[in-house]
């Protein structure tokens, strides 16, 4: 399950629908075309854009990026690192 949903994510869907998500703004986001608008975070520093995509943006392209997510082991050792949309709860991966 875990390698599928990172596969479509990398990947993308070309015949999936587009979906709103937000990300922490990086830079100027307002000539990016995927951007719908651009607001100031209401509880922490900072702005976050809203924008339409068919897959969710690596934290490298455009300027924005996700809320970084890092996952322990049992042992306290890193085992993957990855972003999801700001103010959103991941159910399951």
């Amino acid at each position: 399950m875990d390698l599928i949903i990172s596969i479509v994510f990398s990947i993308g869907c070309s015949t999936c629908a587009a979906f709103n998500i937000r990300l922490w703004e990086i830079g100027n986001a307002a000539n990016d075309p995927r951007v719908i608008r651009n607001n100031e975070h209401n509880a922490c520093s900072g702005n976050v854009v809203l924008l339409t995509t068919k897959q969710m943006p690596s934290h490298e392209e455009g300027p924005f990026e996700g809320e970084k997510v890092i996952e322990f082991s049992e042992t306290n050792e890193v085992l993957k690192t990855w972003y999801m949309p700001v103010d959103e709860i991941v159910l399951g991966v």
